[in-house]
């Protein structure tokens, strides 16, 4: 993974840092908007039509042909870096009451599965936190505010849930109604954290007591939620298929179960 700047004017410049192989930076790419000679800014609200000079806005002298930059988040270096930052969030989603936990859950369980509905409330919420004021959701009871920061922890969630496919976060209600939220939870947590810095295809063993408690349909339910994900999870062995490629999903994936095991307990 490369994240490249690039200079056009005067002088010709080009700039390239080397992300290791396996560091996740973040779950999206954000547009850089460039206001002036010294001023510029990565909007929170976004769409495809925004420039990185608005017309009108271009200075003469430099021009940046092509820059993107990495929403907030950390190089994990390691599953751990992962984890750490993945349980940051989860507590401050906490700082909800159980009642506001609970009516957050129902709100995003009738959006799995419609992926731009489930887009258009992260706008929303987006757009509230580049205002800078806590925000009343209507799914949400009136006495229930986000402040800046859980804000900011709920959309880190959505963004992971939004890299799903729609088939996954359909697959995800499923699995919040049968209550295997958890299984699936570890059987990840355990496949990534052995092999978060694995960067070649392998076959490896899997612990039969991550996947002893599964019914037949429990457990067809869950090789499809990995399986999407690019995780080939074999009964007779049992096994899984290990590929590196593959790690950008998973990290979407375990942050989308992280967080809606969190709600399912206020529930």
């Amino acid at each position: 993974m490369r994240k490249q700047v690039m200079e056009q004017g005067s002088v010709n410049h080009k700039e390239a840092v080397t992300i290791p192989k396996g560091c996740i930076l973040a779950f999206r790419v954000r547009q850089l908007m460039v206001k002036g000679k010294d001023e510029w800014e990565i909007p929170h609200v976004y769409n495809d039509n925004m420039q990185t000079f608005p017309p009108g806005d271009k200075p003469e002298e430099e021009k940046f042909i092509f820059i993107q930059a990495a929403d907030t988040g950390e190089v994990h270096e390691d599953f751990r870096t992962l984890k750490e930052e993945i349980q940051r969030e989860t507590q401050e989603v906490e700082k909800l009451s159980r009642v506001g936990q609970s009516s957050l859950l129902t709100s995003l369980s009738k959006l799995l599965g419609k992926k731009k509905e489930l887009e258009d409330l992260e706008l929303t919420l987006e757009g509230a936190l580049d205002k800078g004021h806590e925000v009343a959701l209507e799914a949400l009871p009136k006495d229930v505010l986000l402040s800046k920061e859980v804000m900011g922890a709920v959309l880190y969630f959505l963004g992971a849930l939004t890299e799903l496919s729609e088939a996954q976060q359909k697959l995800l209600l499923k699995s919040m109604e049968k209550k295997i939220l958890p299984v699936q939870l570890k059987l990840v947590e355990s496949i990534m954290e052995q092999n978060f810095l694995l960067d070649k295809e392998g076959v490896f063993p899997l612990q039969p007591n991550l996947l002893s408690s599964l019914g037949e349909e429990e457990l067809t339910f869950t090789e499809a939620l990995v399986g999407l994900s690019g995780l080939e999870v074999q009964r007779s062995g049992p096994q899984y298929t290990w590929d590196p490629d593959t790690l950008p999903h998973l990290c979407a994936l375990y942050a989308g179960l992280s967080f809606l095991q969190l709600l399912t307990k206020a529930s």
